[in-house]
């Protein structure tokens, strides 16, 4: 269902959205435990996509010295005129944390503008089948372990990665959707399966509304669902350049989920000695089921 009208009233007010926020907070040091130099290669091809003409991702990668060492994937799917070169303009930060912290990571350049949000999705789980058959179009590929994912995306890839979830594949072991927007696809309950999830949103975010987003948090059905609104964070929070205030949790919400870290659920959650991200940033509201 293309759904361009709507989205476009949503989030025509994207490009004047604030500046940088000047209420940033500093974030505490979250034990990023084993780090690795991050190699980049833009506009590699993968092929298969059906929401738009773009056939290539910006694949962000560990560079390690150990040979054969594979590290799990996460497919991460752009915002709203976000995708085609805006991908790595606009988020290269956070997807250099999350590679620096031992992921693989897909970044689909597919929907350079309005583009069917099932499909959308389609393309961000086509990538785990791309990666895990090993195609011959990148190399880079040999370096995943795809025997549990994850999933992000931000505002319309947000949207994407529940969409994602609602297929409850038993290789996808966690989801963050990060300001998502309403959106009929998403209606009523939202069963990720195995999949944890987080879902988020900010108290200045007004492309996607705020409470529109705490609704999806109360009709996930998920064994770890978590949902926060940042104080002070508009729609464009994680994006370079804007305070990017709970971007370094995300790695430690995968390392949590995706490999059993311990002290990374203590920190994303608290416990273990940490306060966690609700006590760390300064939150409106949250949430952890």
């Amino acid at each position: 269902m293309l759904r361009g009208a709507l989205f476009l009233g949503l989030c025509g007010s994207i490009s004047a959205a604030a500046s940088p926020s000047d209420n940033a907070t500093a974030v505490p040091d979250l034990g990023a435990g084993a780090t690795y130099p991050v190699g980049v290669a833009l506009g590699t091809f993968v092929g298969g996509f059906t929401s738009g003409p773009i056939q290539v991702a910006d694949v962000y990668y560990p560079k390690s010295t150990t040979p054969g060492q594979t590290f799990p994937l996460i497919s991460f799917a752009h915002g709203i005129f976000s995708g085609a070169a805006a991908t790595s303009l606009l988020y290269s930060n956070l997807l250099t944390q999350l590679a620096a912290a031992g992921y693989l990571v897909v970044a689909i350049d597919v929907c350079g503008t309005v583009c069917d949000l099932d499909a959308f999705a389609a393309d961000q789980r086509h990538v785990i089948d791309v990666v895990r058959a090993g195609a011959s179009s990148s190399p880079l590929w040999a370096l995943a372990n795809t025997s549990t994912v994850g999933l992000a995306g931000h505002s319309y890839g947000a949207d994407a990665s529940l969409v994602s979830g609602k297929v409850r594949r038993a290789d996808v072991g966690a989801i963050w959707s990060m300001h998502p927007c309403p959106a009929p696809e998403l209606g009523g309950k939202i069963d990720v399966g195995r999949a944890a999830i987080a879902v988020n949103t900010g108290t200045l975010d007004t492309v996607c509304n705020p409470y529109g987003v705490l609704d999806y948090y109360n009709h996930l059905v998920a064994p770890s669902r978590f949902y926060f609104s940042l104080d002070f964070a508009t729609h464009l929070e994680i994006e370079n350049g804007y305070p990017e205030r709970f971007n370094a949790y995300v790695p430690r919400f995968f390392d949590c989920h995706l490999r059993g870290d311990t002290d990374a659920c203590g920190r994303m959650y608290g416990g273990s000695g940490h306060s966690g991200v609700c006590k760390d940033l300064p939150m409106y509201e949250c949430h952890k089921a």
